[in-house]
């Protein structure tokens, strides 16, 4: 415990009388002004309390229920319209930040009072991926029973689309969802289910995945996956009807053997598959011919562009460049580091660090600092923090086809 002496009195000794009254009077407010405001911090601390009190329902008779946080809303104030809503995760809960900068929260973190007044989670929820018609967002359910579950647009949880089950994917025509699900002892595996969660099929079998990564063809009928063995990257036919088969990459493009591949995404115009791995980041046809290396660095979160002539990344490009958002275009040309992010992979499974809007004209990423939420053009002009608070923000995510 500190204890700080009273502040000294000026120095009023070779003073004139006039002076002298003058920076008395002076000390003497100051003294009423640290007054006052100690006496609006005192009471501040005591509604606080008291709010707080009746919001844990005192630990007496109402211990034991379960109630959603009531966090005021987050303020935001973005420089411009943004092209389309966005989602993001903060506080085990979900945020919906409006066009114009106003944001909500779409579904609540849960929490339940015990007899003894402290809180334990409920149910904290994170979300994974918007549907292509934006209606619907897959989500992560973290409680008694991890799930992935649907969200609708207004914030109601359910149903239940996979038990034990956190990395997710809509297929791009929206009629299937793609899920990994972990088994103790024989480890992961993809598996397909209808857009309900129902006749989920097994197209990727038990260790063959790294890491979890996997992307939908733009033609939902085969994913590609970060596997184990050959070139380390395999694509799996959507119905489960024939085995996943190794993408038998051509000599060239640096290529080096056994470098572990650690992330495949298909681009939307169906003609390449990027994919990270010994630090570097290459492109490749889904025959396995012209493969080029694009970039170097220990990156992640590989994300096209919607008219797939650029990749974004985050992480190290370069030296001392840990954190950059990196736009490259698809043959390693146009090269331009356009933010600083933290963009680490908080949340369920896989997070995105990154993603691209509807119409390709604005990045969202989490902040240098880590509590903003910012989106910027490809050219890295037009950066707008759009959400700055103590929310340890993750998953920022666009709601396509939502404009107002």
């Amino acid at each position: 415990m500190s204890i700080s002496l009273p502040p000294r009195p000026p120095d009023v000794e070779h003073r004139p009388p006039l002076e002298q009254d003058a920076l008395i009077g002076e000390a003497r407010r100051r003294a009423r002004r640290r007054r006052l405001r100690s006496l609006v911090g005192i009471l501040a601390a005591l509604l606080g309390t008291l709010w707080l009190y009746s919001l844990l329902g005192g630990g007496g008779a109402d211990s034991g229920s379960a109630f959603q946080s009531d966090s005021s809303s987050l303020d935001a104030a973005p420089l411009r319209a943004l092209p389309e809503e966005l989602s993001f995760n903060a506080d085990g809960a979900i945020w919906l930040l409006r066009r114009d900068g106003s944001a909500t929260r779409l579904v609540d973190h849960v929490y339940r009072t015990l007899d003894d007044g402290s809180l334990r989670s409920v149910r904290t929820i994170y979300g994974v991926e918007w549907s292509p018609d934006g209606s619907k967002l897959l989500a992560f359910r973290e409680s008694a029973s991890p799930a992935l579950v649907l969200v609708n647009g207004r914030g109601r949880v359910g149903p239940k689309i996979a038990s034990g089950a956190s990395i997710g994917r809509w297929s791009p025509n929206g009629a299937h969802i793609a899920f990994v699900r972990r088994t103790p002892g024989a480890g992961y595996a993809i598996f397909v289910a209808s857009n309900d969660g129902g006749s989920a099929t097994r197209v990727a079998g038990f260790g063959q995945l790294q890491q979890g990564s996997f992307s939908w063809s733009p033609d939902s009928t085969r994913i590609v996956y970060a596997g184990r063995g050959d070139t380390g990257l395999f694509i799996a036919d959507a119905t489960g009807q024939d085995p996943p088969r190794p993408v038998r990459i051509a000599t060239g493009g640096n290529l080096e053997p056994g470098i572990g591949v650690a992330e495949a995404q298909w681009s939307p115009d169906g003609s390449l598959i990027a994919f990270r791995g010994g630090g570097h980041v290459f492109v490749v046809r889904p025959d396995g011919t012209d493969l080029h290396r694009i970039a170097d660095g220990y990156v992640y979160g590989l994300a096209w562009s919607p008219d797939s002539l650029s990749l974004a990344f985050a992480g190290a490009v370069g030296p001392a460049t840990f954190g950059n958002v990196t736009v490259v275009g698809r043959d390693g040309t146009t090269h331009r580091r356009i933010a600083h992010c933290t963009c680490t992979l908080r949340g369920p499974g896989f997070s995105p660090s990154i993603a691209w809007s509807s119409d390709g004209s604005r990045l969202t990423y989490v902040g240098e600092r880590g509590n903003v939420v910012g989106t910027v053009r490809a050219n890295g002009l037009d950066a707008t923090p759009v959400l700055a608070g103590n929310w340890d923000p993750s998953w920022p995510l666009w709601r396509p086809g939502h404009h107002a």
